[in-house]
């Protein structure tokens, strides 16, 4: 999580932003994205949807990929 952060810090650093408002908002942004993302995965886990997850996950990697060599 913490490599996501970077370009926060970096931008903060270049404007001057207080570093310790933006280490706390980023540091509370990021618990409460998380978390609401553990809450959703677990109820899409339970849907068609999440139980065929890797198949699609897969063909659209593969889709991706045969996009990008042929255009």
């Amino acid at each position: 999580m913490a490599i996501n952060c970077i370009a926060t810090g970096f931008g903060a650093g270049i404007s001057g932003v207080n570093a310790t408002f933006t280490a706390i908002s980023v540091g509370v942004f990021s618990f409460i994205t998380v978390a609401a993302g553990m809450k959703i995965g677990n109820r899409m886990s339970k849907t068609w949807l999440g139980k065929h997850s890797d198949l699609i996950g897969g063909l659209l990697l593969v889709g991706i990929g045969l996009y990008e060599i042929l255009i």
